[in-house]
């Protein structure tokens, strides 16, 4: 999770996340958006995630916000590095691989989680890099918030 300093964990709400990642064979990751700091002050709850995830047998493709919005098209292959963009205005994520976006998302007004993903909302939060198997390779972070 980016956590800042050990005081605080950055609550952000708007932003626009840039960085460049390269998955290894079959490599499975993403992007949580808006995770929430937990009672015990060292874990985390989930948030939104933005797959990372080409040649992988998940069918939610890199792009995708999962177990939300799929993209099921390979975009970008393993062993590739390739630009990944994030923006997130109000309740309104969008993704972009090497420039084209690929998703847009926007929550209702009445959103409920699916099941089994209690966290997965909008709201706000900080980010957190996961990985689900493999190697993945992440670079060149940078977030601007407007």
């Amino acid at each position: 999770m980016f956590m800042g300093n050990q005081e605080v964990s950055p609550i952000m709400k708007d932003f626009d996340l840039t960085m460049k990642v390269k998955t290894e064979d079959k490599a499975n990751s993403g992007v949580f958006i808006h995770c929430k700091r937990n009672n015990d002050g060292a874990s985390y709850a989930n948030g939104l995630e933005a797959q990372i995830a080409n040649e992988n047998k998940d069918p939610q493709k890199t792009g995708s916000l999962w177990s939300v919005q799929p993209v099921e098209k390979i975009i970008v292959h393993d062993g590739e590095w390739f630009d990944y963009r994030i923006n997130v205005r109000g309740m309104t994520v969008t993704t972009f691989i090497n420039g084209k976006q690929v998703n847009e998302w926007t929550q209702p007004a009445d959103w409920k989680s699916p099941p089994g993903k209690p966290e997965a909302k909008l709201g706000e939060g900080t980010i957190g890099l996961q990985s689900n198997g493999g190697t993945v390779w992440i670079k060149d972070v940078e977030i601007t918030l407007p």
